[in-house]
């Protein structure tokens, strides 16, 4: 199975095709950290020497929450099976975010991914 065709990476495609469809969102700041993208040995060593980090979460949405409590958002996604598990980079990355008041969650859907969107953002799902 190849990272384009894996359940986490369709689950994220699903969600990012809706953040680009809903008018609400089109002015909302948000990224996707290509992490887990496949890399040649020179390409990894390029991005490290650029400050690639194994870790950081897969969406970010550098963005206050509608309450003005969390600075921010991140999400990591894994897959909708639940098999996928957090490393202990990405356990470090979502710690950090976390102490620096960001909003941090682990979603196994785009339907979970997009209800803590929705939520963070104050908008109707």
């Amino acid at each position: 199975m190849s990272r384009w065709d894996s359940p986490e990476s369709i689950e994220q495609r699903l969600l990012v095709d809706r953040l680009f469809l809903h008018p609400k969102l089109r002015d909302v700041p948000w990224f996707a950290v290509p992490n887990g993208s496949y890399k040649s040995p020179n390409q990894a060593k390029l991005f490290k020497a650029e400050g690639l980090r194994a870790g950081v979460p897969d969406l970010i949405f550098p963005v206050k929450s509608k309450d003005g409590k969390k600075v921010g958002l991140v999400i990591e996604m894994k897959r909708p099976d639940g098999k996928g598990k957090l490393s202990p980079a990405q356990v470090d990355f979502l710690t950090m975010f976390q102490e620096q008041g960001w909003a941090t969650h682990v979603a196994l859907t785009a339907d979970e991914a997009w209800r803590i969107v929705c939520k963070h953002l104050g908008i109707k799902p």
